[in-house]
């Protein structure tokens, strides 16, 4: 089951995935193990214990119209994809049209309620002059955040020398799925027409798969069929043959009892005719004696 459950998970983020145009840069790796922030709670998240995990980091607000369908994706990919090295982090923002104006608790309660099981930062800054430097670092020689939470997320991931961040903006977090899948975890290579090709190919294998289990099962119903099939067909012959091994019994005691009936009425009639033929044959020789 768990096998399908990713199988439909990919084959939906392929449709989405096909219409993204990321931007990608890189970055030394010694710039991001330098990046450190709070998370909701205040407690603080150095980026050196994330280097080998894929990140998945985005903006959010909680009044925000895209706030609920976000929240359940991201939930999703976090429950299929955490095991694997995954790392969701976002970060609360209020600088467009003020949609999260609540303090840490109250996110904190707000974002648990929509599911969220992954790492949810205090609230920053992405634009302007009070940007948070891990922000800076992924719009770096990139346009700022557009007037929407939800609207850029990037997908970070380093090797040993270097940590590659690819920009999506308007994407939804299942759109991202082809994007990361294949380097958890490792490195990333924003968009590589490879990865679209490795995913139908996984899903060929798993539809093939499917459908070889499918087919076999089929012909063993089919061959369990044939054989409740030829069982009865023999019992019904046997049943044939004993109606009429029954049908002949039952004829047979006819006949013997009309021979019997014909023989008897045979000798009724041979006696008769005899007893007949006596009392004939008394008056004749009663005339014979008084002649004498």
């Amino acid at each position: 089951m768990a096998l399908l459950l990713r199988a439909s998970t990919l084959a939906a983020a392929l449709g989405s995935a096909s219409a993204l145009a990321p931007t990608t840069h890189t970055v030394p790796r010694k710039e991001v193990l330098s990046l450190s922030g709070n998370d909701i709670d205040g407690q603080p998240v150095l980026f050196e214990d994330l280097l080998q995990k894929v990140m998945l980091i985005t903006n959010v607000a909680s009044e925000c119209g895209a706030t609920d369908a976000n929240y359940k994706e991201l939930a999703k990919l976090d429950k299929e994809y955490k095991a694997e090295g995954l790392d969701i982090t976002v970060f609360p923002c209020n600088q467009f049209g003020e949609q999260e104006p609540g303090g840490p608790a109250q996110i904190k309660a707000f974002a648990e309620k929509n599911g969220a099981q992954f790492r949810v930062m205090e609230k920053i800054d992405v634009n302007g002059p009070s940007t948070h430097p891990i922000y800076k670092l992924l719009k770096q020689d990139g346009k700022d955040i557009a007037c929407s939470c939800f609207h850029s997320k990037f997908i970070v991931s380093c090797d040993a020398n270097v940590c590659r961040i690819g920009r999506f903006d308007g994407a939804m977090p299942k759109a991202l799925v082809p994007f990361f899948v294949h380097r958890l975890p490792g490195g990333v290579d924003g968009a590589k027409p490879g990865d679209a090709v490795s995913l139908i190919f996984s899903l060929t294998i798993i539809v093939g798969a499917l459908w070889v289990c499918m087919v076999g099962q089929r012909k063993v119903s089919e061959s369990r069929n044939t054989g409740v099939a030829e069982e009865d067909n023999v019992d019904k012959d046997q049943d044939q043959d004993g109606e009429e091994e029954k049908e002949h019994t039952v004829e047979d005691k006819k006949e013997k009892k009309e021979k019997k009936e014909k023989k008897e009425k045979e000798e009724k009639k041979e006696k008769k005719e005899k007893k007949e033929k006596k009392q004939d044959q008394e008056p004749e020789d009663a005339d014979d004696k008084k002649a004498r």
